[in-house]
């Protein structure tokens, strides 16, 4: 199964599947978070990529439902505020 990859705005990209950093960790990398979002969201992409490798999705319905989430990742994703 491979990795899934989607840009926002040239800006921020994220990558989705199995052996993908956490989608919170890439947020930090980036300087955001998904803060109380991070494990729901990161749930749901777990689930995902289950379903297609028991081929309960296709990959047409898998690429569909990525970038459903990855919707949701946008509306969570917030700069990442550093303390001095």
């Amino acid at each position: 199964m491979e990795e899934k990859v989607i840009t926002y705005e040239d800006e921020l990209t994220f990558r989705y599947g199995p052996g993908c950093k956490l989608l919170e960790q890439q947020a930090n990398e980036q300087g955001y978070t998904l803060a109380e979002s991070a494990d729901h969201l990161q749930q749901l992409g777990n689930a995902l990529s289950m379903l297609l490798a028991n081929r309960i999705l296709n990959n047409n319905q898998y690429g569909t439902a990525l970038r459903k989430l990855h919707k949701q990742v946008m509306l969570s994703i917030r700069p990442k505020f550093s303390m001095f």
